[in-house]
């Protein structure tokens, strides 16, 4: 004799699979996509476009700051 958990778990199962077969719940409708514009460009059109977003190094020696002036002289000791 069948206990109370197979009963359940029969009459489910079997229900899922004639669920599936005769496909009640199931729908055609595709999902919507998003689509994104995309461009090639060349080899030589990437590096130029590089080239001018990339800030360029100046060829300018850089400005030291000023050394403050100090007293050389030593307090004497106390």
């Amino acid at each position: 004799m069948a206990t109370p958990g197979q009963i359940v778990s029969g009459v489910g199962h079997t229900a899922l699979v004639i669920w599936l077969i005769a496909g009640w719940g199931l729908s055609n409708d595709p999902l919507p996509l998003e689509v994104a514009e995309v461009t090639v460009v060349s080899g030589a059109e990437f590096d130029a476009i590089v080239a001018a977003t990339t800030p360029q190094p100046s060829t300018e020696a850089p400005v030291s700051p000023e050394v403050p002036a100090t007293d050389d002289a030593t307090p004497p000791p106390v």
